[in-house]
């Protein structure tokens, strides 16, 4: 008798069945990666097989779900950083305090008018998450903060760089960051160290602000951070908190 070859499954389709579900790609798009099989086909091979898909409607999604209801927008953001790696794109950075995510095309703004928010934005993507591996990324605060500069194209500014070089000059220090010495000038920031309480109209503001300044006033006020640990320094929990509140795990 002869096998009909939309019935017979090669183990090289099954390898694709196999890792488009266990990676989350939406079951249309498994199915265009399978020229001789439906949408149809592809659901009732997986269900024969008794793959779980990871998408929104599994268990780990419901499971997940109510606790990330409770928050906000971090929490959302955290968890696709999770999905789609925790570790940087460029760097190979694992701090998952210094993580974040990045549209690879620089498209952001795009997303950001569609979605209306951030918090429905992340939303989307772990819903979808074969959609988020095509476009999105993890990158740390650091190379987050060059690829913007490099993308948009502007070179350093000479009033920023004298700032810089005066604030290190008044702790007798190189221009780096303060907590882990790193002295990229691109991804080294000025903080205010007790919070920013002046308004300034714009950078250059600040920056003569500084060049004004007596040391003592600049070493009360100000400091070099990286792009990491400035955005970082006001985080009131960590990623193990996180963590264990919503019961995730890196797998």
């Amino acid at each position: 008798m002869q096998i009909s070859k939309i019935n017979f499954w090669t183990a090289e389709e099954i390898e694709i069945l196999r890792a488009g579900y266990s990676t989350g790609h939406n079951v249309t798009e498994i199915s265009s990666r399978l020229p001789n099989r439906s949408i149809r086909a592809v659901y009732g091979k997986a269900r024969n097989l008794g793959l779980k898909h990871l998408n929104y409607n599994t268990v780990e999604w419901e499971g997940i779900r109510p606790r990330l209801s409770k928050h906000g927008t971090t929490d959302y953001q955290r968890m696709l950083v999770l999905r789609l790696g925790a570790i940087c794109h460029h760097c190979d950075e694992d701090n998952l305090n210094f993580l974040t995510i990045d549209h690879k095309k620089d498209d952001g703004n795009i997303d950001r008018k569609a979605f209306d928010d951030n918090q429905v934005m992340y939303r989307h993507y772990l819903r979808h998450l074969s959609q988020a591996y095509d476009y999105l990324q993890v990158l740390c605060y650091n190379c987050n903060t060059v690829k913007k500069l490099e993308m948009s194209g502007l070179k350093a500014s000479p009033l920023r760089l004298r700032a810089l070089e005066h604030l290190a000059k008044d702790y007798n220090k190189d221009i780096e960051c303060f907590v882990c010495r790193m002295k990229d000038l691109r991804a080294v920031e000025i903080d205010h160290i007790h919070g920013k309480k002046t308004n300034f109209n714009s950078p250059s503001s600040l920056y003569y602000e500084i060049l004004r300044n007596t040391p003592e006033t600049n070493k009360r006020n100000y400091q070099l951070l990286c792009a990491n640990h400035n955005q970082t320094k006001s985080s009131d929990e960590t990623w193990i908190d996180i963590k264990e509140r919503l019961c995730l795990t890196l797998e």
